[in-house]
């Protein structure tokens, strides 16, 4: 389902409950806010037994000033960089980190792909962070919407981790 502005896309299904802001994004408070209000109806009419999972994810399309053949060690941490003495112009490249936060017991899978650089910058590389915690609750239980929080800051802390200040600044 669509908002009338297009600005929210709400999957409902009998396994899950899904809400997507599209662009332009709005603040967090705001996401969460419209989230709320939905799950209450979601769980008026579908009578969800049980929560297991919970997550938060967002898909960045990075814009990178880049040239052909510039590392990518400049706007991102972390990335396995070309060998020396191979070419060093790169068409394209993934790279996908399956991570634990041993002290909540959340997880995180950082994706880092670029699909056919174009010749000229800027370069589009998606970094796709998705947190998500294994849990077992009540639709009800107002923990879903903490657990969620706790999410969005490791979400944040994985974001700003992957990337430099200089690619940082890109977004000031």
């Amino acid at each position: 389902m669509h908002s009338p502005d297009e600005k929210f896309v709400a999957q409902c299904r009998l396994s899950g409950f899904t809400l997507s802001r599209m662009q332009p994004y709005d603040d967090w408070e705001n996401l969460v806010e419209e989230s709320k209000r939905l799950w209450a109806i979601y769980r008026e009419r579908l009578s969800p037994a049980r929560v297991i999972r919970l997550a938060t994810r967002f898909i960045n399309n990075l814009q990178l000033p880049m040239q052909m053949g510039d590392s990518y060690q400049t706007y991102l941490h972390k990335l396995v960089d070309v060998p020396d003495g191979a070419p060093q112009a790169v068409a394209s490249f993934f790279q996908r980190f399956e991570l634990v936060d041993v002290e909540s017991t959340s997880h995180v899978n950082l994706t880092i792909a670029l699909r056919g650089s174009p010749p000229s910058p800027p370069v589009p590389v998606i970094l796709d962070v998705d947190a998500f915690k294994l849990v077992d609750l009540s639709p009800a239980d107002n923990q879903l919407w903490e657990i969620l929080e706790h999410l969005r800051s490791l979400k944040n802390e994985t974001f700003f981790g992957a990337i430099t200040e200089k690619a940082a600044e890109l977004y000031e």
